[in-house]
């Protein structure tokens, strides 16, 4: 289980939101209810947001 701000790779790509598998991002939120999941931010080397969604636990794992 992941704790909020904790750093996570995702596993598998999403290229209609422009991410490939492995990019990194931060657990902004912690769903319980209807079943755990999470909101991960993926944000450029700048800082900008590029992308924001929720994602299953097996969608994760630890950076």
């Amino acid at each position: 289980m992941f704790r909020q701000l904790d750093v996570v790779r995702i596993k598998t790509s999403s290229p209609e939101h422009g991410l490939d598998a492995g990019a990194r991002g931060v657990v902004v939120q912690i769903y319980e209810a209807p079943g755990l999941g999470y909101e991960i931010e993926v944000a450029d080397e700048d800082g900008r947001t590029r992308y924001q969604g929720a994602f299953a636990p097996e969608d994760l794992e630890p950076w």
